[in-house]
Order: structure tokens, then C-alpha cells, then sequence
């Protein structure tokens, strides 16, 4: 059967969330995942996650079981192709786990696109790519140079989850999710006019995904790793050179080349 689907952003995954209550997919599994995707064809990636984006469309009016295979799902509901890019990742997740692993599979193809000198973010609005100055890039590097190759990956997921799932919301569901209202009920923090202005766009880049954290998208724990708050923290510093919400994507491909050249 032959599906036509639509954009998958924020505003789609928070759909999805109502009906669906969504987890991460286990470390063990998801590196089992990660290990198979490189072996697959870039062609294979970018079919699995059209197939996805069908799915995650059906998923946000029907709802289903959590608890529903995935690959279930898609062959037994929607009458599709069982081909997975991961035979781990058909045989073991759920409806629970498709918001995880649409992200898994979109980190893959960014990287590869990053690779080929191509757009990875293709999907997101221009407002958030804006260029960093050398001021961003100073202080992304002192904030995060003390980070292991492994910790840099984990910090790349982190950065491309609040950036599909947080920041990048279409203008009007904007309203939806604002960092400084979050972050002031964790912080009863008063001074964030300018984010409750323009919400993501003008906001700190460092209240953003202090935000998303904060109102994790999964129904797990937010990670805690003890090399992220003073990561936040630095990129959080007062100056008239906050980095903004504007320059997410920009940062997230700063970050990915000085993972690459670990």
C-alpha cells in the first residue's frame, strides 16, 4: 500500500506523544542499532525513515498500543513493507520506541550528509541556522573541550533531539513551548523578556536545552550526565554574545566537527 507523508517535526512528535507515550530506546539495544546502520546503504536510511514518517503520521490520529511491535505496526495496521534499515530494531522496539528511533536514524543520515559537505537539516526552518560568530565558536570550545569522544556523541544526540523535538516548532504552535516559561517553574527565574518574546529564536541556546531537559519528551528520566550542567553553564554566561536559539543548527554541526576530528 502507498502512503503520502507529511513534514515530521516538533509539533507532530508532540501529537504523537498524546497518544502514544514514548521511551528511549535502551543503551544496549540502541548501540546494537547504531552498529547495523553502519553497514547500511545511505539510500536504506532515508527509505526506513519515509517509512517512519508514515507511521509517526498515522501513530499522532489513530494511537496504538505502546506495547505494539513496531514492525507490527507498520506490517499488520498499515500494510507495509516489513524492510527495516536494523533487523535488531524491527525485531525488538515498539510503538513506544519510534520517537527514539526516528531520531537514531536522522543523527545517521546528518552525519553522512555533514560528511558529503551536504545540508543536514533540511527540514528545519532558516531562522535556526543562522552563522556563529567567532565569539560562539570560542566559546564552544572552551565549554565543551574537555569532552571525550564518547561524551561528544552523547552531547550531538542531545543537541539534534531538542533541536527537532524543542526548538524547531512551526510559528504557530510556538506558544506550545517556551524555554523561559519551563525554565522559570524549575528556577523561578524573572528575567527572560526576550525569550517570552520570540520564544526559541532569540532565547539562550543554554536555557533551551536546559528547558527540553527539564521537560524531557520521553516519558524516562532526563539524562543526567555530570558533564552537561557545566557545559549549560558556560554557554549560559551573561554577554552581549549569547549564543541563541537562532544559531542551534550551526552549533550542532561545530560540535560534530570537533567530534570528527577527536
Amino acid at each position: 500500500m502507498t502512503y503520502k507523508s507529511e513534514i515530521t517535526n516538533a509539533t507532530v512528535f508532540m501529537s504523537v506523544r498524546t497518544k502514544v507515550k514514548q521511551e528511549r530506546i535502551s543503551p544496549a539495544v540502541l548501540t546494537q542499532i547504531r552498529e547495523e546502520l553502519q553497514e547500511i546503504s545511505f539510500p536504506a536510511i532515508c527509505g526506513s525513515m519515509d517509512k517512519l514518517d508514515i507511521a509517526i503520521s498515522f501513530m499522532k490520529s489513530i494511537g496504538v498500543d505502546e506495547n505494539m511491535l513496531l514492525s507490527d505496526f507498520i506490517v499488520q495496521t498499515l500494510k507495509m513493507d516489513r524492510t527495516f534499515a536494523s533487523n535488531k530494531a524491527q525485531q525488538t522496539l515498539h510503538c513506544k520506541h519510534i520517537q527514539s528511533l526516528w531520531i537514531t536514524l536522522a543523527l545517521e543520515r546528518n552525519l553522512r550528509l555533514h560528511k558529503s559537505g551536504k545540508e543536514p537539516f533540511d527540514n528545519v526552518t532558516s531562522k535556526f541556522k543562522e552563522p556563529l560568530k567567532q565569539c560562539h565558536q570560542t566559546l564552544l570550545c572552551i565549554s565543551i573541550k574537555h569532552l571525550r569522544k564518547i561524551q561528544q556523541d552523547l552531547f550531538l544526540e542531545l543537541l539534534l533531539e531538542c533541536i527537532v523535538l524543542a526548538i524547531d516548532i512551526p510559528q504557530k504552535d510556538e506558544e506550545a513551548y517556551n524555554p523561559a516559561k519551563i525554565r522559570n517553574q524549575e528556577l523561578m527565574s524573572l528575567n527572560h523578556s526576550t525569550c517570552l518574546e520570540e520564544n526559541c529564536l532569540r532565547c539562550s541556546f543554554a536555557d533551551a536545552l536546559e528547558a527540553f531537559l527539564y521537560d524531557f519528551p520521553y516519558e524516562d528520566p532526563a539524562p543526567k550526565y555530570d558533564w552537561l550542567k557545566p557545559i549549560i553553564n558556560e554557554l549560559n554566561a551573561k554577554s552581549d554574545d549569547t549564543l541563541q536559539g537562532c544559531h542551534s543548527v550551526e552549533t550542532w554541526k561545530f560540535v560534530l566537527t570537533r567530534s570528527l576530528n577527536c
